[in-house]
């Protein structure tokens, strides 16, 4: 339950476990202005490996999921990561479950990074990140996730770039 999350401060790696199979485990951090927010769970020395899924829950909402707040699986590994690259002023809520939720995980971290949002030029939007899975009849199954970016909402013709990049 979201009421039982321990807090979290900027670049704080924390020390983790899912003791009981089916648990889940919630953390929460508090923003007083606009960040760019990167979420991560690891492994954890001297424990076994773990499979972590990771919801980011917010503002002031630990039911509301933010757009771009889902990860399972990331970099090749088991482990989960969330990058947002603009977050507002508030509480959010962190949800971290083993992947099948029905094994433990007797240790894993949970670091969680805070920083400046980057500064935008005029006329750019942000793209929000997200995962796909799925499956290819030729490839098989596959899980890609993108972080959030910036792309300029006018088409620019190769015309145009020629110019501006002479």
């Amino acid at each position: 339950r979201a009421s039982t999350a321990r807090g979290i401060a900027n670049r704080q790696t924390q020390n983790r476990s899912i003791h009981v199979a089916g648990n889940k485990d919630w953390i929460k951090f508090k923003l007083t202005s606009s960040r760019k927010v990167v979420l991560t769970t690891g492994p954890r020395r001297g424990y076994r490996g773990g499979d972590t899924q990771m919801w980011l829950y917010g503002p002031n909402n630990s039911l509301r999921l933010v757009t771009g707040g889902y990860n399972d699986n990331y970099g090749g590994s088991q482990w989960s990561r969330i990058a947002i690259n603009s977050l507002r002023a508030g509480t959010y809520y962190v949800q971290v479950r083993e992947k099948g939720n029905n094994a433990r995980i007797p240790g894993y971290t949970f670091k969680a990074v805070f920083s400046s949002v980057p500064s935008v030029a005029p006329g750019m939007v942000l793209i929000p990140g997200g995962t796909n899975a799925g499956s290819d009849p030729d490839f098989g199954a596959y899980s890609r996730t993108v972080t959030s970016f910036y792309m300029d909402k006018y088409e620019v013709r190769k015309s145009l770039w020629d110019t501006v990049k002479s």
